[in-house]
């Protein structure tokens, strides 16, 4: 799945319209960063939407990357490659 691919399912299930120009722009941004994960990994082939759900989104196949409105981004360990969770340490 690439990042269009992705906004196209979650703007289907969040947005209630693409008109409605601050929710397609807060998705766009946690689209751009959640995909940046799997940029530093070298791993984009494993980058999609998992699942959608009313407290967040979770992203990925192989490894996980979960977001919520009230804790952002969060690393699923246990889901995770140990190339991805190096490249994605906080530094």
């Amino acid at each position: 799945m690439d990042k269009e691919q992705a906004k196209t399912k979650i703007y289907k299930d969040w947005v209630s319209s693409t008109e409605n120009t601050i929710e397609v722009e807060i998705i766009d941004l946690i689209i751009e960063e959640a995909y940046a994960y799997w940029e530093r990994a070298n791993c984009v082939s494993d980058f999609c939407v998992q699942h959608i759900g009313l407290g967040g989104i979770v992203f990925g196949g192989s490894n996980r990357l979960c977001w919520s409105f009230t804790q952002g981004f969060r690393i699923d360990k246990s889901y995770c490659s140990e190339n991805f969770l190096k490249a994605n340490e906080k530094k």
